[in-house]
């Protein structure tokens, strides 16, 4: 799955994605910060930097943002919340 499609996919889940940190909620409309942020946590996954920081008011959807950048992937370690 591309950094560029993977927010388009069809909100249906495997077994194995429900195991993940934190399940991401189904029929969740991004916006245009949200969807920009997962893709900056997307990229931060594959790169040599040791901390991301995402940051926002209460309710404005980070732990939404942060399960959604997560589905699928394995090997998430020192994840803090």
């Amino acid at each position: 799955m591309s950094i560029n499609n993977w927010m388009d996919d069809n909100n249906s889940y495997s077994k194995e994605e429900y195991k993940s940190v934190i399940p991401p909620p189904k029929n969740i409309i991004f916006n245009n910060e949200q969807k920009e942020a997962c893709k900056e946590i997307r990229k931060f996954l594959t790169s040599d930097k040791s901390y991301f920081n995402l940051k926002g008011k209460g309710g404005t959807g980070k732990t939404t943002v942060i399960a959604k950048a997560l589905k699928g992937r394995k090997n998430i370690i020192g994840l803090s919340i």
